[in-house]
């Protein structure tokens, strides 16, 4: 955790986004669902904006889509960022529309910065996730376009989303606790 808010600091950039999607633009992540999220929630909050992190080989495909969709205002591929910590940690929201997942780095990090999550309900994400606590799961594009808009013009719901998601992640990556779980787990063995 003091490591990444040491490389939230080195960034001297402003960003000023709802909404974050950051990984790679490929089949599994489904980047093309990030589109059809977004041209929904543009018909409930014109104004938003999300950024893109990420390259994979759907990244001209996105883009593509971004294009054939007008969501040029609202959704920008920032292409990869070797320290993208800042931009996550002052966006509101991460989104992930995965098809498939384990437990991914990034969201461990995102909740560790206060970003909430609004997420597809894949295998990894089900155990980090909790309705109203640090984010939503979703099966439907509506529902996520639901969350997301629920987050954004809540302020009070977006502040109580960020301090339950530092909370969670304290406890889960309880280092000291981790170390207590393996010893169990070996000395059961014995």
């Amino acid at each position: 955790e003091e490591n990444l808010k040491a490389l939230v600091c080195q960034d001297q950039n402003n960003y000023n986004y709802d909404i974050i999607y950051l990984g790679r633009l490929t089949y599994p992540k489904h980047p093309e669902r990030l589109i059809q999220i977004a041209k929904l929630l543009k018909n409930k909050k014109p104004d938003f904006k999300m950024a893109i992190v990420g390259d994979g080989d759907l990244a001209d495909t996105v883009k593509q889509l971004i294009k054939a969709e007008q969501l040029e205002e609202n959704v920008f591929c920032l292409g990869f960022m070797r320290n993208a910590y800042k931009l996550l940690s002052q966006s509101k929201l991460m989104l992930m529309t995965s098809r498939f997942e384990g437990t991914p780095m990034v969201a461990l990090e995102a909740l560790s910065l206060g970003v909430p999550i609004v997420t597809t309900k894949t295998d990894g994400m089900v155990d980090l996730i909790t309705n109203d606590k640090n984010g939503y799961l979703n099966d439907t594009d509506q529902e996520a376009v639901e969350q997301i808009y629920k987050i954004l013009v809540q302020e009070d719901l977006q502040q109580k989303l960020k301090q339950e998601s530092v909370k969670f992640s304290a406890e889960y990556n309880n280092i000291e606790k981790y170390k207590k779980e393996i010893i169990n787990v070996y000395m059961e063995q014995k």
